[in-house]
């Protein structure tokens, strides 16, 4: 009798066993798919750089008074490029970048500035700063909309109006009375260029 009911529970630890094997086997399966699958959600959904347009105003316009004002470019992610190949000496502009790479094909005799960076993703964005006394202004260089649009609508809630530049009918300005600072943005098939600018 007692062999009978060790031959009874037998089958059922065995079935029991492997209804386990089956459930930590799909939980794997679970995790591994989730794994494969967050690189795949982050390239289709890059981070953004969370540039604030009132911030860039109130930068330039220190710039102004102050040169040596300290850019708020690392407190975003950004990291400082030296570009010695490109920059000859003396030239006063600053590059920042943000996922971009270098365009391997930049000539800078034939291409301006701008064109010397590539995009990783479209959360990408480049920074050229001007220091120049007749040049002093600040161009933000991006190739996601999502970027255009949330600036645009920074700078409607802070009461700059747009208007189409009488300059080129690929640039956009946002000008505000009484504000002495600017902002123009160039659109180009492939990048935003924004400015931020003196007016004087």
């Amino acid at each position: 009798m007692k062999d009978y009911r060790e031959h009874q529970k037998a089958p059922q630890a065995v079935e029991w066993r492997c209804i386990w094997q089956l459930s930590m086997l799909r939980q794997l399966s679970l995790a591994l798919l989730f794994s494969l699958a967050c690189p795949l959600l982050h390239a289709q959904n890059p981070q953004e750089v969370l540039v604030s347009m009132v911030e860039m105003l109130q930068y330039e316009r220190a710039k102004q008074k102050d040169p040596k004002v300290s850019p708020p470019f690392k407190k975003y992610g950004m990291k400082r490029i030296h570009a010695s190949k490109v920059l000859e000496a003396g030239d006063s502009r600053h590059l920042w970048g943000y996922h971009v790479h270098a365009n391997l094909e930049f000539d800078k005799q034939k291409l301006p500035l701008f064109r010397l960076f590539k995009r990783a993703d479209f959360g990408s964005m480049a920074v050229i700063d001007y220091f120049a006394p007749d040049d002093n202004k600040c161009e933000l260089v991006f190739w996601g909309k999502k970027y255009y649009r949330r600036f645009a609508h920074e700078l409607r809630r802070a009461g700059f109006q747009m208007r189409n530049s009488q300059k080129q009918t690929n640039i956009l300005e946002f000008r505000k009375e009484g504000v002495s600072v600017g902002v123009d943005v160039i659109i180009w098939p492939d990048v935003y260029i924004l400015q931020v600018i003196n007016l004087g």
